[in-house]
């Protein structure tokens, strides 16, 4: 029953409205990623450089991708994290709000971008479910956040499901 749970996650984000281009063109990374109980942080880097236009970012390592990812501002070269290291909500929000370039509110725009308030600018956007932004990623939730980030770069605001409060909803 949840292989059959994660099939039907994984063709819904794939077939994802504006984002097919996306989600074609890196189906196999996806794919590889949605299975995981837990994403690293190397997943992540992989799927915020596909949000970010890379082309054949699914046939990168995830050290590679994190190299890109510095290269293009979306990473600060001070983060010590290992790829293989578990994604935090944080640290995903931070790279989605640089790799959309989210201007943010007015704590954004004080403070700079740090994973809290990118976190809290990803809530607000309903990219993100409310929650903690040191709790960690399934695979499935890093993909289904990559896909609002998606959307939201396309221009296609959507309100948080009823219950976005809660952090075992899939978004």
């Amino acid at each position: 029953m949840r292989g059959l749970v994660r099939l039907v996650i994984c063709l819904f984000l794939l077939a994802g409205g504006t984002c097919e281009t996306l989600w074609a063109d890196s189906a196999q990374m996806f794919l590889k990623i949605i299975s995981r109980k837990q994403a690293s942080f190397g997943d992540g880097c992989l799927a915020v450089l596909s949000l970010a236009g890379e082309p054949n970012a699914d046939g990168l390592k995830a050290e590679e991708a994190l190299g890109k990812l510095v290269q293009k501002g979306i990473v600060p070269a001070k983060w010590t994290i290992k790829v293989s290291d578990n994604l935090t909500r944080g640290k995903l929000a931070y790279m989605v709000c640089k790799a959309c370039s989210i201007k943010g509110g007015v704590n954004l725009h004080l403070f700079g971008a740090t994973e809290r308030y990118a976190y809290k600018e990803c809530v607000y956007l309903s990219i993100m479910a409310a929650g903690n932004e040191s709790r960690t990623l399934s695979g499935s939730e890093l993909m289904a956040v990559i896909r609002r980030a998606g959307e939201h770069l396309a221009g296609n605001n959507f309100p948080m499901p009823a219950g976005g409060g809660s952090s075992d909803i899939i978004y």
